[in-house]
């Protein structure tokens, strides 16, 4: 396939995945906004605080899971069955490990969050059903299928909003009955990207191998604690915040928060669409893959620059007709999130060139790096800045975590090299550089 069939299929994907992303992201924002405004700053908290912890263990069950499957898949279709179904023993022992591990963290640690019991269940057991489905759709984007993940997501999302809507707005509504709604939507979910995968891709089987699932994991463990590590990075904040200045705190901070973390996500189609193909194109044609790389990076570069001077300029309109007049305080945090879009979009585009050459230890090193740098920054900013210290904090740590990813997977390169010059080629006629996204 040329070069140009390529860049069609990157961009066709793209947009595809633009218009599921907007949909199921929209929806997603779109459900903290009537949170906030329906429900009040306090249930916003306490929805944020709960679904954090159970990502948090959801993380903690990826093990690398999804990206090493698309990674698989997109190389080796033919055994994409064998794949899927080492896969998915993976995460039904990764996830039964991860719930014990759950359960002894909140008997010891629970209480001080003043989060319900009952809503710890239900959220965690949803993100049970999420950590599975986005199994299947790591497979669906090795296939390069997206039109089977639109045919999913789109549906449900609007149906999820529109379901919590009308909760909402009835009388007595509580987080409970919301979080019973979505576990809902999620299982509906995830039996419909199994008819799909069954029906159109592969016919897998629910087997659990210990052979293949170690096989698996034995791969993919180092980007399942780059990813845990990314989670915590980007998320400290918020258990910092709940700790020393409360939930409502928490919902002011996450209103602006959520605005970076949209358009984020929203660009992130791009780098889905572009990460099947680079993951072929390195380990066949490494000279094509870098040039491909460092169009995508400019291109990505110059829209977050221009995100970022929206935010600072606009800030106090977009939290104003999002939120309303109550989250002013959001306002000074997003003007701070103008450079961290910038910071944490270019970073996430780092991360995923890294997964694609298959540098899984350079991802994990840099994550726990900038988790590290994350929660030492939020403990001593926080006491004095309140929110908008978790801002900064999350500003230095995207920055940090952005140039030490480019700078280890320089140094693997050279060491992979076997000798002492730089910079080592790619057996194509195409060199990496030190700065090579940055050329």
């Amino acid at each position: 396939m040329n070069e140009e069939s390529i860049e069609r299929r990157v961009a066709k994907n793209s947009v595809i995945l633009g218009l599921v992303t907007l949909a199921s992201k929209g929806c997603y924002y779109g459900l903290l906004v009537l949170v906030g405004r329906l429900m009040g700053p306090s249930s916003l908290g306490q929805l944020t605080t709960a679904t954090l912890m159970a990502v948090f263990f959801g993380r903690l069950s990826s093990v690398g899971i999804e990206a090493e499957l698309n990674r698989r898949i997109a190389m080796e279709k033919a055994n994409a069955r064998e794949h899927l179904e080492a896969a998915w023993g993976a995460r039904l022992a990764a996830s039964a490990s991860a719930t014990v591990i759950a359960g002894i963290t909140w008997l010891l640690a629970g209480g001080p969050l003043a989060i319900p019991a009952s809503i710890m269940i239900i959220v965690y057991l949803r993100q049970i059903l999420e950590s599975f489905r986005e199994l299947y759709v790591a497979a669906i984007q090795g296939f390069q299928r997206m039109l089977l993940q639109a045919a999913v997501v789109v549906p449900s999302e609007i149906g999820c909003l529109g379901a919590s809507y009308l909760y909402m707005k009835s009388d007595g509504a509580s987080v409970f009955g919301l979080v019973l709604i979505l576990l809902a939507v999620s299982l509906v979910r995830n039996l419909g990207f199994v008819f799909l995968i069954r029906r159109r891709l592969t016919k897998f089987s629910f087997r659990f191998s210990p052979r293949g699932v170690v096989g698996f994991v034995t791969k993919s463990w180092p980007l399942g604690l780059g990813v845990l590590f990314a989670f915590l990075m980007g998320r400290v904040d918020i258990f910092v915040l709940c700790s020393l200045e409360g939930e409502r705190s928490v919902g002011h901070y996450q209103a602006a928060y959520s605005v970076m973390d949209g358009v984020i996500i929203v660009l992130g189609t791009v780098r889905a669409a572009l990460f099947p193909n680079l993951a072929e194109l390195y380990s066949h044609d490494p000279g094509r893959a870098l040039k491909l790389e460092k169009r995508m990076f400019s291109i990505m570069l110059c829209v977050l620059c221009f995100v970022g001077l929206c935010f600072y300029f606009g800030a106090p309109i977009i939290i104003g007709r999002l939120y309303g007049a109550e989250y002013y305080a959001s306002v000074g945090v997003l003007r701070i999130f103008g450079f961290g879009v910038l910071a944490g979009g270019m970073a996430a585009f780092a991360s995923n060139v890294c997964v694609a050459m298959g540098k899984h230890f350079a991802v994990m090193v840099c994550s726990g790096v900038g988790c590290v740098v994350s929660a030492a920054l939020n403990i001593v900013l926080v006491p004095y800045l309140g929110i908008k210290g978790s801002a900064y904090a999350n500003c230095v740590t995207y920055s940090a975590m952005f140039f030490i990813m480019i700078w280890i997977g320089m140094l693997r390169d050279r060491w992979q090299c076997g000798a002492l010059r730089w910079p080592p080629s790619t057996g194509q006629g195409e060199q990496f550089s030190k700065w090579s996204l940055l050329q």
